[in-house]
């Protein structure tokens, strides 16, 4: 899970190594040419594959067509990215905290002494959020329209646009970049509430999470 590439849009939100799908040779189709992120980790500036060891980039940011222009265009990016990190994350110790970015970062703590040493738990998505469970607190993040989790070796070097690094003890390293520091990563303790975090309260419920009906639709059609 350490190499490999993806791109800003639905149809390549994760590829592993051995995938063609965003390598240079297969050329992305008019509705996924927005994809940036895909291009710039799959190639280099003569086109070809760089060599040796690369990060796997998840990005759960908007998709360049016109169904996907919506309140919560994240959704389908998240529900994937969700699972893909999950088994990535869970049962592994923060060992290093490194901030690059304390713009984007929302917290009434010390960030790096609030997650150093926690361990993950669980990674779950609501609307628009990822929230990473900790053995103590949680991470919840607003990726917006250009936030990229990436896993990376952590011994590679970070960019400019990466806001918040968390080393892990198996050798990789998690990475939220923001290259528009539009997104948010709030860092709760133990105790605190969800509802601080800036429009969770105002989300309905998920797909998937209803019982529905006909007469339930209905009701809620006309709300």
């Amino acid at each position: 899970m350490a190499s490999g590439s993806t791109s800003t849009t639905v149809s390549c939100a994760w590829r592993s190594r051995r995938s063609p799908a965003c390598s240079p040779s297969a050329r992305p189709s008019r509705r996924s040419r927005g994809c940036r992120g895909c291009a710039r980790s799959s190639a280099g500036s003569s086109g070809r594959r760089s060599p040796g060891r690369r990060a796997s980039t998840i990005c759960p940011s908007r998709a360049g067509s016109r169904r996907s222009r919506t309140d919560v265009p994240e959704w389908p990016d998240l529900h994937v990215v969700r699972g893909r990190l999950e088994k990535a994350l869970v049962g592994r110790e923060i060992t290093l905290v490194r901030i690059g970015d304390p713009l984007v970062l929302r917290a009434r703590v010390d960030v790096e002494r609030a997650l150093a040493h926690r361990v993950f738990r669980a990674v779950r998505h609501r609307g628009k959020f990822l929230l990473f469970e900790l053995d103590r607190g949680r991470i919840v993040v607003n990726p917006m329209l250009a936030g990229v989790f990436e896993l990376a070796n952590a011994e590679s070097k970070l960019t400019r646009t990466t806001a918040l690094s968390l080393v892990l003890d198996d050798g990789n390293d998690l990475r939220y970049r923001d290259d528009k520091r539009m997104g948010k990563v709030h860092v709760l303790e133990e105790g605190d509430d969800l509802g601080d975090v800036h429009g969770f309260a105002d989300l309905g419920p998920d797909a998937g999470t209803l019982d529905w009906n006909a007469t339930e639709f209905a009701e809620r059609a006309r709300a």
